[in-house]
């Protein structure tokens, strides 16, 4: 992603990442589960 020639590419991988970490977060904060901080 970082290397990515086109920014708008670029961009949108990186809200991508970002949406499907928000979406996990909440799913397992619905099931009680936690999460570290960094993987």
């Amino acid at each position: 992603i970082v290397r990515e020639a086109d920014k708008a590419k670029q961009q949108n991988r990186l809200m991508l990442c970002k949406a499907t970490q928000q979406t996990l977060k909440n799913s397992m904060a619905l099931l009680g589960i936690e999460l570290p901080e960094r993987m």
